[in-house]
């Protein structure tokens, strides 16, 4: 089967597939994938089977449906991780949103368009819906506008046309219908270096964005402020445009990376039983191929062939063949100056196409109603909202708990294991303007909890151990252990909060309860893309299967 000149070709019949997925807008039917693909539904199922074992794809069991899945996210996150560019960029927008009060994202272009492929929330609330994986109109968006000012890619040009041609006729969703000299706009963007837009994307917001490009000139992406109308300027001279000009400008000095860091390579864990059990049904070729992926993602740079090969112990001529088709399919490119290998843009693509097909409270929301039913406690799924932690669940486990938290209910920083988890995981700036606030209600607000400030001691402690409690609880005889879940910027997108009466929760919570809180909250974690994670989950699996 393995042919080190040819390839291996059921590896590249996975690239149909994944294609297919990756280019769609929607998860996808069995029958549409395999008609795209140019495969037998029966055939399609197979490769689809074995992408879904090793986390490339995702099915809802709930619809049946397929998308892209962790390991894409995994793969699109690693490939960014590679970009000194975009790392150094990462690491300036956050405190710049922080110092600015403002959040602060950063887009690429993908296979439908730009996208937003790192978003810092910053210590205010927007009130914006923006999600990872988000496409960006190209005209009429601050940020699409900088794309269609500097790209040379046909597609996006091609789609900045169809744009204007629906924004003539009225027809494009959320455009303006007031007359826009849209040539001479990207002309001054291109005179400036700077997208600048007042009371947009919502009424009560400014945005502003710039191009990086790559020391060849090329736009490689763009970053993105966003601010009240009131506090982020859109003056050229402000300090937040001086300061994403200035960014700008010093992104674009940095070079590529062609040599690695030195790093000691070893083999991955061999996979679980389950999975190799599964393979007659699956393609067998998939498991090993990912595990040649997986040892080029977590790698540090650019890596000899003999390294890929020994990451995922194997001999070097089979890992040719296999590197040789995941590099005609885009997976995985080769350095030209020096032979070594690298994720390919494709790894990219698949990751963006899973953050915008991955709906995290989906997950949540099927994750807290298994926990609940397990543990025949409550559970919560709390977001961070604009007056703090926010309820947007509740699993009710059936036995009577008098509890005061419901969808809607804010809990407090302090005084609450849910706050406490927020408090311990955001951003300091983030957590002294929520404690503020809580300071100005009133005495019959609605907050729940304690107001209490946490100090630093306790949420070490919190970091530490991986969640939080409170004890005694906001309610008498009633006990919660709460726990976070982050995204793959390493970020927290939620906590999970397990509720019950102290007498049946705090006997069994250090042995039971937590152990399968925090398994649960890892595994969202790793679905989320969230690498270390990831890491944790692997090591739990490869010790199961020694057991």
């Amino acid at each position: 089967m393995a042919n080190a000149g040819r390839g291996i070709k059921s590896i590249e019949v996975s690239g149909r597939v994944l294609s297919a997925l990756m280019e769609a807008w929607e998860p996808m039917m069995l029958r549409d994938i395999a008609e795209q693909a140019d495969l037998k539904p029966a055939l399609c199922h197979a490769y689809l089977t074995s992408m879904k074992d090793v986390g490339l794809v995702h099915q809802d069991p709930a619809t049946g449906l397929y998308h892209t899945g962790h390991f894409a996210i995994h793969l699109g996150v690693r490939w960014l991780a590679e970009n000194p560019r975009i790392q150094a960029a990462i690491e300036a927008l956050h405190p710049m949103a922080s110092e600015l009060g403002v959040m602060a994202f950063l887009s690429l272009i993908g296979p439908l368009g730009p996208a937003a492929v790192h978003i810092i929330p910053g210590p205010r609330t927007t009130g914006l819906n923006l999600r990872l994986g988000d496409l960006i109109a190209l005209t009429s968006t601050t940020t699409g506008r900088v794309f269609a000012a500097f790209s040379t890619d046909p597609m996006v040009q091609g789609r900045a046309d169809d744009e204007r041609s629906l924004l003539r006729k009225g027809d494009w969703l959320g455009a303006s219908r007031d007359e826009v000299d849209l040539d001479a706009l990207l002309d001054n963007i291109r005179e400036t270096g700077l997208s600048a837009t007042a009371r947009a994307p919502l009424p009560s917001l400014n945005t502003i964005a710039a191009p990086v490009h790559d020391p060849n000139g090329e736009l490689e992406f763009a970053i993105t402020l966003i601010g009240g109308h009131d506090t982020l300027s859109i003056d050229r001279d402000s300090e937040a445009a001086r300061r994403l000009c200035a960014l700008s400008a010093r992104l674009r000095t940095i070079p590529d990376v062609t040599t690695p860091e030195k790093k000691e390579l070893r083999p991955l864990p061999v996979a679980e039983e389950p999975i190799e059990r599964d393979s007659g049904r699956g393609v067998r070729s998939i498991y090993l191929g990912t595990r040649l992926l997986h040892g080029i993602a977590e790698h540090s740079g650019p890596m000899m062939l003999r390294d890929v090969a020994a990451s995922a112990g194997v001999e070097t001529g089979q890992a040719h063949a296999y590197i040789a088709s995941y590099r005609n399919i885009g997976l995985v490119e080769q350095i030209e100056a020096n032979g070594r290998y690298r994720l390919g843009r494709v790894a990219l693509y698949l990751g963006m196409s899973s953050m915008r097909m991955t709906d995290p409270m989906r997950l949540a929301s099927d994750a807290a109603h298994a926990l609940s039913k397990a543990t025949r406690l409550n559970v919560a799924v709390a977001i961070w909202g604009s007056f703090g932690p926010n309820v947007v669940q509740v699993h009710e486990s059936g036995s009577q708990i008098s509890m005061d938290t419901r969808p809607g209910t804010v809990y407090s920083m302090g005084g609450t294991a849910t706050g406490l988890v927020y408090s311990a995981y955001l951003s300091p700036e983030a957590v002294r303007d929520a404690l503020e606030r809580e300071t100005f209600d009133p005495s019959d607000s609605y907050r729940v909890g304690a107001r209490l400030v946490p100090d630093d001691e306790k949420l070490d402690a919190i970091r530490a151990q991986g969640y939080a409690t409170v004890n005694p609880g906001t309610v008498p005889g009633v006990c919660a252990f709460s726990a976070p879940v982050f995204d793959h910027t390493g970020q927290i997108a939620l906590a999970l909060t397990i509720i019950g009466h102290d007498s049946y929760i705090l006997p069994k919570s250090e042995d039971v309860f937590v152990p399968m809180l925090l398994k649960t909250t890892r595994t969202l974690s790793a679905d989320l893309g969230y690498t270390s994670t990831r890491c944790l989950l692997e090591e739990d699996r490869a010790g199961n299967a020694a057991q």
